[in-house]
């Protein structure tokens, strides 16, 4: 039995046919990064590492982040600009604050900012720190997306994310247990 497409399904995949490719190798550099540090990485999310668009889309984190036994130490989600600014403000999509919160380990969101097919910023923030903007108004922001719906954001300030290197000493931490 095959579903037909929402008109919002329909306008987002218009919208971001483009973009999909590179935001996989987005994915598929996340991916490797980790690996080659030792970590054990395993697509999670609906469409992680996938060329070709999926008929919907997942609240998923990308990737879970995982122990010698095979164990969850963390969740690793990741967004980003393809066409990075030097200064734009860095939204995460509320809901995935909301739906992210309820997991069995931390999370964390990496952000990759890309100008000209290239990486020009690398950082993360963990969702314990988005919820502090979550809770204050002052931070959320609500903005019309490509495909015509109007999406609730939580900006997060650049005093915020971190360097990656970061996030390696975190993700070590949680895998020795500390």
């Amino acid at each position: 039995m095959t579903s037909k497409l929402s008109e919002k399904a329909k306008r987002f995949k218009k919208a971001y046919r483009l973009e999909w490719r590179l935001s996989n190798q987005k994915e598929a550099f996340v991916k490797l990064l980790f690996e080659s540090l030792g970590f054990g990485v395993i697509p999670y999310g609906l469409g992680v590492i996938d060329e070709k668009m999926k008929r919907r889309s997942g609240s998923l984190p990308d990737f879970k982040i995982v122990d010698e036994k095979g164990d969850v130490i963390a969740y690793l989600e990741v967004t980003g600009s393809n066409f990075h600014k030097k200064g734009e403000e860095k939204y995460i999509i509320f809901d995935k604050i909301r739906k992210f919160s309820m997991l069995d380990a931390p999370t964390f969101f990496v952000y990759l900012g890309m100008k000209n097919g290239k990486l020009v910023e690398a950082k993360y923030v963990s969702l314990r720190q988005t919820l502090r903007y979550a809770v204050n108004k002052l931070y959320h922001r609500y903005k019309q997306t490509r495909w015509g719906t109007i999406e609730h954001f939580i900006y997060v300030p650049d005093d915020a994310w971190q360097s990656l290197n970061d996030l390696v000493q975190e993700l070590l931490r949680l895998r020795v247990g500390g």
